[in-house]
């Protein structure tokens, strides 16, 4: 985990599960928490993410919550 230019966190995460009829993909981070993504988070392409795949995801705090932003 690192913090990027705009204080963001960024991890690493592995893809659990791509569920393209829905929109989401199920993603563990590195801090163990599991995050629901939406297919238009920039940086998410759900036609080509697998499970088992990696990826970082990046993280803002908003209003006290964390808040995935995007990923690559």
């Amino acid at each position: 985990m690192h913090r990027n230019s705009h204080g963001d966190r960024v991890l690493n995460a592995h893809v659990i599960e791509v569920l393209p009829q829905v929109g989401l993909a199920w993603v563990l981070a590195e801090d163990q928490h599991e995050w629901a993504l939406s297919g238009n988070l920039p940086g998410l392409n759900l036609q080509v993410l697998q499970p088992g795949q990696q990826l970082r995801l990046t993280l803002r705090t908003q209003h006290g919550m964390e808040l995935p932003t995007g990923c690559h």
